[in-house]
């Protein structure tokens, strides 16, 4: 009864802090007396890994204390602000969210007769939230598969926009110099989203006021679920389009997983499922695996939600070992994902 009371104020808090500024994340190690109580700490923040009955969590700092009520032990603190150092850090290497605006319309404009710029929307904030269709007929809706690609839906995860806008420039401008990228633009309906979360990118944060746009998608036992702008923004797209197959990339882990996230029941596709992420990680020596048995159970995923409501062959991707690498760590996690998604796009829809 206790631990439902502390459940209950947390979730009354959050609700009540989401018009405020954007917390202060914190990176914890916190041990948990038994599965129910994993459970409830998973339900509620990020889990990092688990060892045991130990876990390592993302929080927002205010909420350490409630975390420490639900396990029953203290918490070890790693990283008190875990977007501390990305705010001391030079950060030229990435791109702003103007830039990779300006790259995608620059290659509309340099091949239109293929790329084709979209708006689905836009953000809280009221950023454009923006997609690149790539095809060989771009202005037509054939009936080819289809395939989506996103990333920084968490937007301190900086390394996914560099790593993605790698693999757009990889089949944009491979297409009719590379015999295998043509034939993928001539017999798939490709899209890229670079920036899912515009507001996050944009301010080097996970959320967007106190959401998490990655728990912000409905899922079996919230059906109803309402999301933030940029989350209903690509449902919407993707209930337009009902994608075959899609990735979303995050960082970090060198992972790649599919459902379920909310459940460590297998899907009925395990072994497609398996044969795809299995296919990937002969590129980079990635682990494969369900969600909820490679990390732990999360609910209101992308990868989820896409696979419950449509149907779609959906993974998560957790490139590299760090949000924002530097230097050569940047060149050599891009290079060992783009073979990876080009092989996605290839054999997923299918």
């Amino acid at each position: 009864m206790r631990t439902l009371v502390i459940l209950m104020v947390l979730m009354v808090t959050i609700c009540a802090q989401t018009q405020q500024t954007t917390p202060i994340l914190s990176r914890i190690e916190i041990e948990a007396s038994n599965s129910e109580k994993m459970m409830q700490l998973a339900t509620l923040y990020e889990v990092r890994a688990v060892n045991g009955n130990v876990m390592e969590i993302i929080i927002p700092s205010v909420h350490i204390k409630e975390a420490e009520e639900i396990a029953g032990s203290t918490a070890k603190i790693i990283e008190k602000d875990i977007h501390e150092q990305i705010s001391k850090e030079r950060l030229d290497e990435y791109p702003t969210y103007q830039q990779v605006q300006d790259q995608m319309k620059a290659w509309e404009d340099a091949y239109p007769q293929f790329v084709k710029l979209e708006q689905y929307g836009s953000s809280t904030s009221g950023y454009p939230l923006l997609a690149l269709k790539v095809t060989d007929n771009v202005n037509e809706d054939e009936n080819e598969p289809s395939v989506l690609l996103t990333a920084a839906t968490h937007g301190d995860e900086l390394i996914t926009v560099k790593v993605m806008l790698a693999i757009m420039k990889r089949v944009i401008e491979g297409n009719g110099a590379i015999q295998e990228i043509t034939e993928l633009v001539n017999n798939r309906e490709i899209w890229f989203i670079p920036v899912v979360s515009p507001d996050g990118y944009t301010r080097r944060q996970r959320y967007v006021g106190w959401t998490d746009p990655n728990r912000d998608y409905p899922w079996p036992q919230d059906p109803q679920h309402k999301s933030i702008p940029c989350i209903q923004g690509l449902r919407d797209l993707f209930t337009q389009h009902n994608f075959d197959a899609s990735v979303d990339y995050h960082a970090s882990g060198r992972m790649y997983m599919y459902p379920w996230a909310y459940t460590k029941q297998s899907p009925s596709k395990t072994q497609d499922f398996d044969i795809i992420a299995k296919g990937m990680a002969k590129y980079n020596g990635y682990i494969y695996g369900q969600i909820s048995k490679v990390i732990y159970v999360a609910q209101g995923s992308s990868c989820d939600y896409y696979h419950w409501r449509h149907k779609t062959t959906s993974l998560a991707v957790e490139v590299g070992r760090s949000k924002v690498p530097h230097g050569a760590e940047i060149d050599r996690v891009v290079a060992e994902n783009i073979d990876a998604a080009l092989f996605f796009i290839e054999k997923a829809p299918k």
